[in-house]
């Protein structure tokens, strides 16, 4: 057969790995003032949008979130319980009604936190009526602390509201509108409706602040189904369930059920890291021995349990806005206030030994993490470097999903594994033997003949992570001249 002279071209399409989104990104379950629960899980990259779609009064009943940003959060998708889980802290005021026909009757309004759980028993109202005729008027402080009232520091304060329910400035409106903390009910009482009038019974300006009660935390089983949402979102590498359970031992039972869904997730290449922290001590020094005690159930690569309490966002977000290969052990959180205690040297040591991340004041440093720790006592930017390994060779491989059956596109898939490792290498997240002597990491795509027969090609691969330098020591070498 005679060949014409001339040029054939084949066009091969040549596959190239989708971006690998960026680490950092924290899940989060928890009660909040609206949830969206019947809604699709979205991510959020700031916290003004957390405050739009959950309310203001999400601040407080998840501090985690704000926190978090503060310190470097890439971005959060939040989980909320529904409004039937937990209690909200609730108190009724008395009140002084008066009809469009002059007619007048006590009665009493409900105040609540505006989300569920137990931080709203904490808060305290004041509600002040002053004035009399056209000049009356309403005050209404609000404190999260008995220290707080006690020293008469409100956290919210509103002055000169209306008590005509038809102005636009009547105070049950202005808190409902305003409040980050408290609701009042969002209809007014009907014996005012049409031109009445509310008033507050309380005239003097010192008397007590009214205590709120009654909250309480979702259950763990409420907690698990808001965290089997997450799973629908395969970008999340860090998970915190948002709470202030004081038992010990539930606190534990939730904590394991978040290391239960990080290695669930893991097993399918979404690897995540769950956080926690001790339970809560108010401003006394915490229990070490309770927090050892905890540590010791919850050990797991996949688990990071904070102390003191109050730390755990401050800590997520300190990871999330680093690269995933930096170690936060004696970087700066922001946001925290310090705390009135001091861990002593016995104290960090009986911490570290039993696998929390203790975070403290250090010289220089401000509120620090003293050492980043998982409950095992594996450095958490190690366990991170290789959960991005993973996600990298996942990433990766399915697109060579059905293309594999020959030498060819199996040696394809191992250039771009290696091209991938290699930028993990200059970046500084993988690294050689201290000695030089073994290389930062190592890649093979292999098939036997059962197993090509069977449609399986195998990935092996060792990766080297970065370690953080913990202790440096110093030789001093004194010599007479």
């Amino acid at each position: 057969m005679l060949t014409i002279p001339g040029v054939e071209i084949t066009v091969v399409k040549e596959l190239v790995p989708r971006g690998l989104a960026a680490a950092g990104t924290l899940g989060i379950v928890g009660c909040c003032e609206t949830d969206n629960a019947n809604q699709p899980l979205r991510e959020l990259s700031s916290l003004s949008e957390f405050r739009d779609l959950f309310g203001a009064g999400s601040l407080t009943s998840m501090p985690e979130v704000e926190l978090a940003f503060a310190n470097g959060l890439r971005a959060v998708v939040v989980s909320a319980l529904p409004q039937s889980a937990g209690l909200a802290a609730n108190v009724t005021v008395p009140i002084s009604l008066t009809s469009a026909a002059d007619d007048t009757r006590v009665d009493q309004i409900s105040v609540r936190a505006r989300a569920a759980g137990t931080w709203g028993n904490d808060l305290r109202v004041r509600f002040l009526a002053k004035g009399t005729g056209a000049a009356r008027a309403v005050d209404v402080f609000v404190f999260t602390s008995a220290e707080a009232a006690q020293n008469d520091k409100p956290a919210e304060t509103f002055r000169n509201l209306s008590t005509a329910s038809g102005d636009a400035r009547f105070f049950m409106s202005v808190i409902n509108a305003e409040s980050g903390l408290i609701r009042l009910p969002a209809v007014m009482p009907a014996f005012i409706a049409g031109g009445g009038s509310a008033n507050p019974q309380n005239t003097n300006p010192t008397a007590a602040a009214t205590l709120l009660s009654g909250g309480r935390e979702a259950t763990v089983a409420e907690y698990r189904d808001a965290l089997e949402r997450l799973e629908t979102q395969p970008q999340i590498d860090m998970v915190i369930a948002s709470n202030n359970i004081t038992s010990t031992v539930t606190a534990t039972e939730l904590y394991s059920t978040i290391i239960s869904h990080c290695e669930a997730m893991s097993r399918k290449a979404q690897n995540r890291i769950g956080f926690g922290q001790i339970v809560p001590h108010g401003t006394s020094r915490p229990n070490i021995e309770a927090a050892k005690s905890m540590a010791s159930v919850l050990t797991s690569d996949r688990f990071v349990l904070t102390a003191p309490h109050g730390t755990v966002g401050a800590v997520a977000g300190l990871i999330s806005g680093q690269q995933y290969f930096r170690s936060p052990t004696y970087k700066t959180l922001r946001g925290i206030v310090a705390p009135n205690f001091d861990f002593t040297d016995g104290d960090l040591r009986a911490l570290l030994r039993a696998g929390l991340l203790p975070v403290d004041k250090l010289p220089r440093k401000g509120v620090a993490v003293i050492k980043g720790i998982a409950t095992s006592q594996e450095q958490v930017n190690v366990q991170r470097t290789a959960d991005r390994a993973v996600r990298t060779v996942q990433n990766i491989a399915i697109d060579y999903v059905g293309l594999l059956n020959n030498q060819a596109q199996r040696s394809a898939l191992r250039q771009r594994i290696d091209e991938a490792f290699n930028a993990m290498f200059r970046e500084g997240a993988l690294v050689p033997s201290a000695d030089g002597l073994s290389p930062p990491y190592e890649v093979a795509v292999t098939a036997t003949n059962a197993e090509a027969a069977a449609g399986i090609v195998r990935i092996n691969i060792a990766v080297r992570p970065v370690r953080a330098i913990d202790y440096i020591y110093a030789t001093l070498n004194v010599k007479a001249f």
